[in-house]
């Protein structure tokens, strides 16, 4: 829990969060059930991951994620 609050931590969870929030609207116009999820998903895993390595590899791999749905 001590790096729950250091600004690497808060960046990346204020980044993939907006990142999250843009891409659960556009999920949802476009009816894309998965970009939706991984635009939840963005939205809520900063707040049970405890490192800021860990938050920062896994929400770019979830990025990468969304842009591959998205593109192909």
């Amino acid at each position: 829990m001590e790096n729950l609050f250091n600004p690497s931590t808060l960046i990346a969870g204020f980044v993939f969060g907006v990142i999250g929030f843009w891409l659960f609207r556009e999920g949802k116009k476009r009816q894309n059930i998965y970009v939706l999820l991984i635009g939840l998903f963005l939205m809520a895993y900063p707040y049970f991951v405890d490192s800021a390595w860990a938050t920062w590899v896994v929400g770019v791999i979830l990025c990468a994620a969304a842009w591959l749905l998205w593109y192909n």
